[in-house]
């Protein structure tokens, strides 16, 4: 399978001018939080995953999903 480009993400407390973004966009908030689906690169490969903790120094516990 090939992974499409991923939108632009802007904080929410850094969004730009709605009228200059001409695709789609994600707009997330400040805070990543428990629960959060996550993507990740990690050896040469996009893993998918859950976030299940969050640690201090913006790091974090991740479940990773495997499909087959």
């Amino acid at each position: 399978m090939v992974r499409p480009w991923f939108p632009p993400v802007y904080r929410e407390s850094n969004l730009p001018d709605v009228d200059t973004i001409v695709d789609v966009a994600v707009v997330a908030n400040e805070m990543w939080k428990v629960g959060d689906l996550v993507d990740w690169w990690y050896a040469d490969c996009y893993w998918t995953g859950r976030l299940t903790k969050v640690l201090e120094n913006e790091k974090f516990q991740v479940i990773c999903y495997l499909f087959h």
